[in-house]
């Protein structure tokens, strides 16, 4: 009987060990005065308007601009075939304007791999090779990225 007491005990240890109770403990908490703090630096407001002209977040913004949908879709995991494509001609701009990596530029789109962006850019330069009016679309929208005046598209 006392072994049995005593793997009862072991046993007993070892759960109490595995799944502990949880005890509020109160812990002392430093309270620093306003005065005493280093202040906060200030938010960082993104101006799409003075941001580097090749950066992928000014490309983002002009062509979520030029196609009326927000910004937000580009980057989201919906993948009917307007926004999609949308997001695909963002991504063949930032490649061709930008020395970003296309992994860099798959996480600045919703956290899309690479290979992702390598299909979007073939895919893309081929639609732009065969149909000149997304040939001339792509091509002011690169112009309103740089910051050139744009014609008006006929259409």
């Amino acid at each position: 009987m006392s072994q049995e007491s005593d793997m009862i005990a072991v046993y007993r240890n070892a759960r109490a060990n595995l799944w502990p109770v949880r005890k509020v403990v109160p812990v002392p908490v430093k309270v620093e005065s306003p005065v005493c703090r280093e202040p906060s630096p200030p938010r960082r407001i993104i101006d799409h308007a003075t941001q580097p002209l090749n950066s992928i977040s000014r490309i983002k913004h002009v062509v979520a601009k030029h196609y009326g949908i927000e910004p937000f879709d580009l980057v989201s995991v919906r993948r009917k075939q307007p926004i999609a494509f949308r997001r695909q001609v963002a991504m063949y701009l930032a490649k061709t304007m930008t020395s970003q990596m296309m992994t860099i530029i798959g996480r600045h789109f919703g956290g899309r791999d690479h290979t992702t962006v390598i299909y979007a850019v073939r895919k893309v330069a081929s639609m732009i090779a065969s149909d000149p009016a997304l040939a001339a679309e792509v091509e002011a929208l690169r112009r309103e990225i740089v910051g050139e005046p744009v014609a008006p598209l006929d259409g």
